[in-house]
């Protein structure tokens, strides 16, 4: 049986790319990238079957050399979730820095260093969306200590629920 390569649409390649910052899933450099197959079927163009490889990277998935063994699919869709993961993480954290900075920006006593410097440090180091939603709801305590408990529940509210414009 032949396989015919079809290339993903253009818009799809690009929001794939993009979602993937343009970055190897496997050494996590940015380099010169390539949509790999998992399943080496280069028809297949289901996003659950592609991920973004560096061309060095993308020979070593293909090379079986030596007593080396080569990538199993399972371990690629691995590196691939994870890197997935990761970038969810970080445009979480700009999302919450960025409405942290929207909320505050009308509210005084809460456009202090005492508070925004270490509630931003923990959210630059926060390492899940989970541990992230923990990081800025546990800051409504000082948020109603300064205000009430009212600004306080809409600005958890406003930080976790609001997307980024």
């Amino acid at each position: 049986m032949s396989r015919s390569k079809s290339k993903p649409p253009g818009d799809f390649t690009d929001r794939f790319l993009a979602a993937s910052r343009h970055t190897c899933c496997y050494c996590r450099e940015r380099k010169d990238v390539v949509i790999h197959h998992i399943d080496e079927d280069p028809s297949n163009n289901n996003p659950d079957n592609l991920c973004v490889l560096c061309t060095g990277c993308h020979s070593i998935v293909h090379s079986n050399q030596g007593l080396g063994r080569k990538f199993t699919p399972g371990e690629l869709k691995i590196y691939r979730e994870s890197w997935k993961d990761r970038c969810k993480v970080e445009d979480t954290k700009k999302t919450y820095i960025k409405n942290i900075f929207l909320f505050t920006e009308g509210i005084p006593e809460l456009r202090n260093m005492e508070f925004l410097a270490p509630l931003i440090t923990n959210v630059s180091s926060g390492a899940t969306v989970s541990e992230l939603n923990n990081i800025v709801t546990a800051s409504t305590d000082f948020v109603t200590e300064v205000s009430s408990k009212d600004v306080a529940e809409e600005f958890k509210v406003f930080v976790l629920k609001k997307k980024s414009t």
